[in-house]
């Protein structure tokens, strides 16, 4: 009964912390949405008020600050899943 007990505690502390983290974290981030643009075969940035579509090529980006990178830049690793 104890093991329950703890069990609902700790889930209920982590809910509680998840969704502090998504309303001042994750929402709060510079997020950009592209769409798919034919004439110019790549995204471009959708402008807010427009209307998304179904089965549109979208993409949602978040903008990075790279002022912090070193001189010799950073490094994106191979999968080592693949």
């Amino acid at each position: 009964m104890i093991e329950l007990m703890i069990g609902s505690i700790v889930f209920s502390l982590g809910f509680v912390a998840g969704s502090y983290w998504k309303s001042t974290v994750f929402d709060n981030m510079p997020w950009e949405i592209f769409r798919w643009h034919n004439e110019s075969f790549g995204y471009r940035i959708a402008m807010p008020g427009t209307t998304l579509e179904k089965n549109e090529k979208i993409v949602m980006a978040l903008a990075l600050d790279t002022s912090a990178f070193p001189e010799e830049g950073v490094e994106y690793p191979v999968d080592s899943t693949e």
